[in-house]
């Protein structure tokens, strides 16, 4: 006795059935696994893999938000945390600083660099929220409702390092970057509170190989507060995924600027479109032509 005949399914089944029920399951694994072995190898054909846009290109681009990302692809939120699982979110060393740099400066002085954001690419750094610009020391156990952009407390340069370089290719005032005021770095692609408590950023930067983010203090008064924190959010893509680091302002963004400024609006050109109605009665058997083109 074989093993279909022990099994009580293939007992209930005529030899003619059984032959039938053995060949099905011998095609299936025939069709299965040649799939597979060209899967492995990279040569299934009829697949599409859509291009997927990054920074300014993939925020224009609203087509591309149902497609997925490739096989890989993180998003990660660096942010200012208590580690010990408190509420001190907001402590300049423990939870504001990933870790400190020493910059050694051509006349021989060492300064420090205060580093929140250091990730490796291919990626993208698409929110920077910051809040930075209120002091709490003359009241501990309270909070002010407001902040001052020029708080003496929040003094100090937001600079921004791509891919090893020895220069920052941003270098500006923590004030000036989040402030709203410098373009591009302004409306819509930037927030601020009335009340200077935070304030966002929305202007993309993409990075090949690295980007580091760190803060160089013009005040001693700067290392003194703690009322600091943010939160970042990237996508991390595979390494083999090709993307070119920013390029500086030049790097075109007037289109989702405009696209923002005029939401409710739709952004593709319609120049040549046509809107075409028809209304047609179909009975049961009947063919009729909906459409021609001519």
């Amino acid at each position: 006795m074989g093993f279909f005949d022990k099994v009580p399914f293939c007992r209930k089944l005529s030899k003619i059935t059984y032959m039938k029920f053995l060949f099905l399951i011998l095609l299936t694994i025939s069709m299965i696994f040649p799939l597979i072995g060209q899967q492995k190898k990279g040569k299934m054909k009829n697949v599409i893999h859509p291009e997927m846009k990054t920074g300014f290109a993939a925020m224009e681009n609203v087509a591309q938000l149902p497609l997925l990302f490739p096989n890989g692809t993180q998003t990660k939120q660096p942010l200012a945390y208590d580690a010990t699982g408190g509420n001190w979110d907001h402590h300049f060393l423990a939870a504001f600083t990933q870790y400190i740099d020493t910059i050694v400066l051509p006349g021989g002085k060492k300064i420090r660099e205060y580093v929140i954001f250091d990730e490796y690419g291919p990626g993208v750094l698409y929110r920077q929220q910051m809040n930075a610009w209120y002091d709490r020391s003359k009241i501990p156990n309270g909070w002010l409702a407001w902040g001052e952009p020029d708080q003496p407390r929040a003094d100090a340069n937001i600079r921004y390092y791509f891919d090893d370089e020895a220069e920052p290719k941003i270098d500006m005032h923590l004030k000036d970057y989040f402030g709203t005021k410098f373009y591009p770095y302004t409306e819509p692609l930037a927030f601020v509170d009335s009340g200077y408590l935070f304030a966002n950023s929305y202007y993309p930067l993409e990075f090949s190989k690295r980007l580091k983010v760190t803060l160089r203090p013009n005040a001693q008064s700067f290392e003194e507060m703690d009322t600091k924190w943010y939160q970042y959010t990237m996508l991390a893509f595979p390494s083999d995924y090709n993307i070119s680091s920013w390029k500086g302002t030049e790097t075109e963004h007037h289109n989702i600027i405009s696209q923002w400024n005029n939401a409710g609006q739709n952004p593709n050109d319609l120049s040549g479109c046509q809107t075409i109605r028809s209304s047609n009665s179909i009975k049961k058997g009947e063919v009729k032509q909906i459409r021609s083109e001519e």
